[in-house]
Order: C-alpha cells, then structure tokens, then sequence
C-alpha cells in the first residue's frame, strides 16, 4: 500500500532494504549516465546508499542524517526511485521494506519510449544523442564472413547421468526475478486514424504499428494530435528504405516544440464564449477556453513567455509528474499554473506549492477549468476580507489623524489604479495566449 502524498518519513521509523545482487558495471553505467539526469542528485545519493546497505533494519534518520536531507526530501527521492523503476516499497506495519529493482540496460533504457523521452526532454538533443552513440552497441556485419566458432558440445564432454536436484533447485532459485516496475497509463492514440493517414504515403505501417506507445507518450508530453505526429513521422523515415527512425522522430518533436521567442502583433478578435459560464467575464472565459485547449507544458511555455521569462526544465518536469499522477484533468492542471504564475505572481512553479494545491483541488474534486477559476476567485476573496478585518482596526487610528479629503481621494486613486492595472495585465495576456493558442492551430 502506497503512502499519502502528503505523508513524510518518520525519522524513526525501520526500514530494510532487499536486493537480488551487487551492481554490474554496465547497470553502474546505465544508473549514472541515463537515470541520473532523470532522478537528480538526491535520488542518485539515495539510490547508491541502498544499494550499499546491509539487510539488517536502521532507523530512517541513518538515511535522513547521512544524505543530509530532511524528511520531505528524503520522501521526494523515494518517490523518483518508484517512478523511475528503481525500487519497490512495501510496509509491514510500522516497518517499509525497501527492494531494489535492476536499472535497464542502455540497449533497454532506450526501447522504453516514456524513458527516452523523458531524458531527451532533461538533456537535450545533442548529450542525447553523444550517450545513444557511447551507450547503444555497434552490430558488426558478418555475413561476409565464414564463422569458425566452436559449440558447446564440441569444446566439453557431455555430463553422463540425469541433471542433478541442486542444479534444478538453483535453476528455479534464478528465475524467480522481481516483476518489473508498472508502467503509467498513458492516453489513447487514435492508430487506425493515423494508419488511414499515412496509407497513402512511403512510411512502412508496420513500423508505425509497433511504435504505438512511443505516439502515446508523445501525445502526452507534448499534447499533439494524430495528424501532426503523421507529418513527423514521415519526415523520420528513411526515403530508400521506407524504415522509421524512432530516435529522429523524438529529435524532431523536440525541436517542434521547443519555445520559441515571443513574436510581436496586433490583438486578435476572438469569437463569442460559451455564455453558460454565468459567473465568469469575457476575459475569464477566454481564459478558460484556453485551459482547456492547452496541454500543460506548452501553457506553461505561453504565459512564462508573456511575463518576459522562460520555462525551466524543473517546472516542466513537476508538471509532467503531476499529469502522470492523473489525479487532475489537464485543463484544471493549467489553471493551477495560471494561479501560480499569474494570480499570485510567482516567478517559478514551486514543485511543493504545486503538489499542496493539486492535493487540494483533488480532494474538492475539481473536475472543469471553470471550477478552478471560481476557487481561485473565491480564494482571493476570501483572503481579502480576512485582510480586510486584519487591517481595519490598524488603519482606523490613522485615519483619525488625517482630514477627510484626503482618505478618500487616496482611497479610490490606489484603488482605481490597481483595478485599472490588472484589468489591462489580464487583458493583455489573455489575447496573447489565445493568439498563440489560434496560430498553433493554424500551423496545423
């Protein structure tokens, strides 16, 4: 049973650890050149610490005081580890027992599309494609070549008698491998729609058939739809060949969307909104429609762009975390980044913050764009009044003091300046965001 997100380690709490074997070089390699850039350094530290543990119960505080970390910390390295398939957690009542799952080898690592992927996205195209070409083997072309390579049997003397019980009971020992780790649920693809798509065209659709997950996961990275990943497709396969290069079609996605320096324009007028949202202003229903049209990292992209600054790996990350973590739709994912970001005026997504409020709302069951607008509104209305009360007995001394014209006129000048502000600020990055939205549309 997995814990509540919101549940840290108990410092005193046991735990031990299970492994099968010691690490092998190449899994070393694997563990330090393809899920380090994934897990960070914390669950890199951590991960090396189990691997070096005895199997004799400790109290989390070794784990705590020897990585230096505190208990969120801690808990959030454990967390990279499960999602990663590096390890396993099971409890015992008050005890977890902790197993250790083999990292895959790089030929593996890079068959696993979300793996991929997701380490494309952290590093980049080119220290992608310099580890692909260190890590990937090299096939050596022999049919030219007469094999003069001996058989077993013909090197050693066959056993005489029956295979002995100690060797059958080893054999039965050795089988009995962990299960691999599960792997996230992932969107449904449309494949017959992009198989019709393509049947007219040079691309082997076999080829397309097998790499079904890899159009998932980048369905859900980056939002796109079947068409688009169709034009990418072709543009990856091999004219002579008719073969589809997988690795080139992550490079090619990746560079589609990477963003982009913010273009200057003209305001776009943008048609009538759905007027059943009663409570909501034209400049919030657009804002919604928005929210729902988006996927979360290019939203993120487009408001970070119009606040002059530009998304980070960490924050692109935290959000593709959560979107796995389906605890969220997509469009009430968005609208926790424009509360962040926008509303309150942070700088970044603090992942902690994101995970406080995304408990939050999945817990109020917030399901539309719309809902999440509204607890927003009622939030900030909410935190005004309690202010309000706060500050009233405070101001009302002062005020005293000062003759009547003047608590007026300075009154209702801050607060038409401060209206007057945000309305155009909201305004401005509404228009620019449904532009952005519109021409990502045209584009396709």
């Amino acid at each position: 049973m997995m814990e509540n997100d919101n549940q840290l380690i108990n410092p005193q709490t046991k735990f031990q650890v299970r492994r099968g074997h010691n690490l092998t070089t190449e899994q070393r390699l694997s563990l330090d050149q393809l899920y380090l850039p994934m897990i960070g350094n914390d669950a890199y530290a951590l991960e090396n610490l189990l691997w070096h543990q005895s199997e004799q119960a400790q109290g989390h505080f070794y784990l705590m005081s020897t990585l230096q970390i505190d208990a969120e910390h801690l808990y959030q390295a454990r967390l990279k580890l499960e999602g990663s398939g590096l390890l396993r957690v099971y409890r015992q009542g008050e005890q977890t027992l902790y197993q250790l799952l083999d990292p895959l080898l790089p030929a593996q690592f890079f068959q696993q599309e979300l793996l991929s992927q997701f380490l494309l996205e952290m590093i980049g195209e080119h220290q992608f494609m310099t580890l692909a070409q260190q890590l990937l083997p090299r096939p050596l072309d022999v049919s030219s070549l007469d094999d003069q390579t001996h058989s077993f049997w013909q090197v050693f003397a066959q056993p005489a008698g029956s295979v002995p019980p100690l060797v059958s009971k080893t054999k039965q020992a050795a089988q009995q491998t962990p299960p691999p780790a599960a792997e996230p649920e992932l969107p449904e693809v449309d494949l017959q729609l992009m198989l019709q798509i393509l049947q007219s065209s040079f691309v082997n659709l076999a080829e397309v058939k097998k790499n079904q997950a890899l159009f998932a996961v980048t369905k859900q990275l980056y939002g796109v739809d079947e068409p688009e990943m169709c034009r990418v497709i072709e543009q990856a396969t091999n004219l002579t060949t008719n073969r589809f290069d997988k690795q080139k079609f992550q490079l090619l996605m990746a560079r589609r969307h990477t963003p982009a320096a913010p273009k200057p324009s003209a305001p776009v007028a943008h048609p009538e909104t759905d007027t059943t949202n009663a409570k909501l202003s034209q400049q919030e229903q657009q804002l919604v429609q928005v929210a729902e049209t988006a996927a979360p990292v290019p939203f993120l992209g487009a408001i970070k762009r119009e606040k002059g600054g530009y998304a980070t790996s960490a924050e692109e990350r935290s959000l593709r975390q959560l979107v796995e973590r389906n605890v969220l739709p997509r469009s009430v994912v968005n609208m926790l980044t424009y509360l962040l970001l926008v509303d309150r005026e942070a700088p970044t997504l603090n992942k902690n913050l994101l995970d406080t409020i995304a408990n939050d709302w999945a817990q109020r069951k917030l399901q539309t764009a719309t809902q999440a607008l509204l607890e927003i509104k009622q939030r900030d209305q909410r935190l005004a009044t309690k202010k309000a009360s706060k500050t009233k007995q405070r101001r009302q001394t002062v005020r005293e003091t000062l003759p009547e014209w003047a608590q007026q006129a300075g009154n209702q000048r801050s607060q038409k300046q401060a209206s007057a502000a945000n309305r155009k600020l909201i305004k401005e990055r509404l228009a620019k965001l449904n532009q952005n939205q519109s021409e990502g549309r045209d584009e396709q």
